[in-house]
């Protein structure tokens, strides 16, 4: 109560000065966002090369053979399968390695700042963050292994299907589920990244006494319909809008899929 009306009269203090600006809008934690797309990358190289490292084990020829290579040979499947357990275990620890607590310390940071520049607080104002990044990194540590076995699922399913196959076509296919693990590694890094800056946005706003924002889309040509019609409006966080007409699922900026929206603090105070 104490630090909401030491808000209240700061802002009130400042109103006649800012009267003709608008609030600032937030930036998005592009460089956390950076980092944790690197790191994915990397994570998604182990698993190709591990993948490869005991395919190559019992079929040299897979990769990198000609057009016209023979059939393959029967595979030894329960083998396979066996290799790959402690792929999968390595992985695992591998995603245990991610840097996800310096992340989060770096989405954490980004919205103090951008809290100090928005809305005009003090760092030492905005209340800690460090629960809310602890669930996320927990949270993020399943999403990687989870995605770990069902691409080493699709990994198996494929030498089954392939058995007696030519072996380019089962290089390729094993090619294509390299491309997905990459595809999917970077999605997680960036979609999480974006919902951990909207919660802690969120977390922050509403501390301070702060329960209703403007709605911001990043105004290119990647925001989607349902969201551009939001742009400019009046939301509570309480009461969020629908994001999605076709699912009618209800949100707050960012926190949808891959959303790079964001919420302006509505202060009635600087109107």
């Amino acid at each position: 109560m104490i630090l909401r009306t030491a808000l209240t009269d700061w802002l009130k203090s400042r109103a006649k000065a800012r009267r003709q600006k608008a609030v600032p809008r937030p930036k998005l934690p592009t460089a956390a966002e950076r980092r944790y797309v690197g790191a994915m990358a990397l994570w998604a190289q182990d698993f190709e090369r591990l993948v490869r490292e005991v395919v190559n084990q019992h079929w040299p020829d897979v990769f990198g053979v000609r057009t016209d290579a023979l059939l393959i040979g029967p595979l030894k499947l329960g083998t396979v399968r066996r290799q790959l357990g402690p792929v999968a275990v390595a992985l695992n620890q591998r995603a245990l390695q991610i840097p996800l607590p310096q992340v989060g310390g770096m989405v954490a940071d980004h919205v103090t700042r951008e809290a100090t520049r928005v809305i005009g607080l003090k760092n030492t104002d905005v209340l800690p963050l460090g629960h809310t990044v602890e669930a996320w990194r927990q949270q993020n540590v399943d999403l990687i292994t989870g995605m770990s076995n069902e691409m080493l699922g699709r990994v198996r399913d494929t030498l089954e299907e392939y058995d007696g196959a030519r072996v380019e076509d089962t290089a390729a296919e094993l090619e294509a589920t390299f491309g997905v693990t990459r595809s999917r590694a970077a999605l997680i890094a960036r979609d999480q990244t974006l919902k951990l800056n909207a919660q802690l946005t969120q977390d922050v706003h509403q501390s301070v006494g702060i329960t209703e924002y403007v709605w911001s889309t990043s105004k290119d040509s990647s925001v989607r319909k349902d969201h551009q019609i939001l742009e400019g409006t009046r939301q509570k966080y309480a009461d969020p809008p629908v994001v999605d007409q076709r699912t009618e699922a209800r949100g707050n900026p960012g926190t949808w899929y891959q959303c790079r929206c964001v919420a302006i603090p509505y202060l009635p105070e600087l109107e």
